[in-house]
């Protein structure tokens, strides 16, 4: 099979080694913003950020070079950032045919005419506010993987789901998985896109703990039993929105709801952020620590108020049924901080959602 990844980045690249080792035709494709990763790829360079030399196998084209990366492909890999999306469906939109499948690995929301969206969906409502009346194939691939594991061939298993009927999403599942990468089949696009939406912004509160521990007081690693109740209370919350939005709620507590946020919580962009929040540093600080140590883009930080407005659209739900969301975005504006926030909070508020009867 020709697969085409589009974004050079760590994940994308780092997805080449699990399918190498299916013998696809890989073809990575670079944005504007990897000119410099391609060149040292063509050049036999290690990946800048991975450290490593992708598979032999792998062909790489410039962002100039799209239309010949794309050109018989029959899985485009979307591979770019939130931010990245529209910039990457402007350039691909005259490119795509109802015969090529899409697969998104982005977490976030795309924003098209005002309507806040979990990003399948956003891409499914950009191609038809572009005139397209035959849709592509678009599909969901999200849950804990760690791009520099991926070149390790650590054991990973993610979801995929599609907006095609079972068989063929279980065809594509089967075409990704390889032995140290499992991509399991799921029937709930919209319980998968809610979790790939919402997985950093409750990581940023999951990883508060680690900026509240207290060295030599036995929280070196930030108050574990705090952490315990702030993901139980994620897990609700995802439940929540996942079923006002019409999916299953179950799927919370799979790979894409429950597995991302234990693999990523207190790691990556997002834990930094968060444990930095944690910590005691406003929102402005944390920020300019990160662009000190070249993070300019924190995923979650963005898709927290648009997480807000696109609940406020879930008719039988609203960010009142969401303290731990709402929180989050308190915090990120300056009203309360997580030191006020865990001295402060109802524990039963958090915890009542148990049941045992």
């Amino acid at each position: 099979m020709k697969i085409t990844l589009l974004g050079a980045g760590a994940m994308g690249s780092a997805l080449t080694f699990p399918l190498a080792e299916n013998s696809h035709e890989i073809r990575l494709c670079g944005t504007e913003y990897d000119r410099e990763t391609i060149a040292a790829l063509k050049n036999n360079e290690a990946h800048p950020k991975l450290d490593v030399q992708l598979p032999e196998t792998v062909q790489y084209f410039d962002a100039e070079e799209l239309e010949a990366a794309i050109e018989e492909t029959g899985v485009l890999l979307l591979c770019v950032n939130t931010k990245g999306m529209r910039p990457a469906m402007d350039a691909l939109l005259p490119y795509i045919k109802p015969e090529l499948t899409l697969v998104t690995i982005a977490k976030g929301f795309f924003v098209i005419e005002e309507a806040v969206l979990p990003i399948t969906s956003g891409i499914e409502a950009y191609m038809q506010v572009r005139g397209m009346t035959r849709l592509p194939t678009v599909a969901c691939m999200v849950g804990p993987s760690i791009a520099r594991e991926l070149t390790r061939q650590s054991p990973t298993a993610v979801n995929l789901s599609t907006t095609a009927d079972e068989q063929q999403t279980r065809k594509l599942a089967n075409a990704f998985s390889s032995q140290h990468f499992s991509v399991e089949p799921c029937q709930d696009l919209k319980g998968l896109e809610i979790c790939a939406a919402f997985k950093n912004i409750y990581s940023i509160a999951l990883s508060w703990p680690l900026g509240l521990g207290q060295e030599g007081k036995g929280e070196k690693n930030g108050p574990t039993n705090l952490k315990a109740i702030l993901l139980l209370q994620a897990l609700d919350e995802l439940e929540q929105i996942i079923r006002a939005a019409g999916g299953r709620p179950e799927t919370a507590h799979g790979l894409a709801g429950l597995g991302d946020l234990v693999a990523t919580a207190g790691s990556g962009r997002n834990g930094s952020f968060g444990k930095l929040l944690g910590s005691g540093q406003t929102t402005a600080e944390a920020m300019k620590t990160l662009q000190n140590q070249g993070i300019h883009t924190v995923e979650g930080f963005d898709a927290t108020p648009q997480g807000l407005r696109y609940v406020e659209t879930l008719k039988s739900l609203d960010s009142q049924s969401l303290p731990l969301l709402s929180a989050i975005g308190e915090v990120i504006e300056g009203t309360i901080s997580p030191q006020s926030f865990v001295s402060e909070m109802n524990l039963k508020q958090y915890t009542g959602h148990t049941k045992y009867d």
